[in-house]
């Protein structure tokens, strides 16, 4: 289940991304090592950014963040699981759940994958398909 990601839970997040790597990796160029609640607070005050954490059993095992891209096309973005939980098929059901949210609750009709560096594995968990070659041009259609 997706919940809304608060300041509350930039400790939570920040932990996560624990070295320089994974900081780009996850954040691409937006976000500076180490990761801060300033950095955080600052991206996120843009609307068109929605972030949640992904709630499984009890535990918050993921996060993932919408971006508006424009009326009616929402792009997944920042999708990360806690290392303790990968292995059990919580992207694939986080993904899922971002979509169902992308389409009830900002009326998407497209939504697509962003990703800072090619990951296959990503591709297939989410269940999309590449629209082309350009970034972030994968497709829930």
């Amino acid at each position: 289940m997706l919940i809304d990601f608060t300041p509350a839970d930039y400790p939570r997040l920040i932990r996560w991304i624990d070295n320089a790597e994974l900081n780009l990796l996850w954040g691409g160029p937006t976000y500076l090592f180490p990761l801060t609640a300033a950095q955080l607070a600052d991206h996120l005050a843009n609307p068109q950014f929605v972030p949640y954490l992904f709630e499984h059993q009890g535990d918050i095992v993921g996060f993932v963040e919408l971006y508006q891209v424009e009326p009616h096309h929402s792009r997944l973005c920042r999708v990360f699981i806690d290392p303790a939980y990968r292995g059990r098929g919580l992207a694939r059901t986080m993904l899922q759940a971002a979509i169902r949210q992308a389409v009830e609750r900002f009326e998407a009709q497209a939504v697509s994958l962003s990703l800072s560096v090619f990951i296959p594995k990503i591709i297939r968990v989410a269940g999309r398909r590449r629209r082309s070659e350009s970034p972030g041009a994968y497709s829930s259609k």
